[in-house]
């Protein structure tokens, strides 16, 4: 998923996406994502 698709998820579609992350990196990866989209 690209950084511009998760900026379209709503709330609950950004939280399971992050829930079903696997590795360290892709869950901080989806965390930043959700922290810009909640900040701007």
């Amino acid at each position: 998923m690209t950084f511009y698709q998760e900026l379209q998820l709503n709330q609950a579609g950004s939280k399971n996406l992050l829930k079903k992350s696997e590795t360290l990196k892709e869950k901080l990866y989806h965390m930043w994502v959700y922290l810009v989209k909640i900040a701007a």
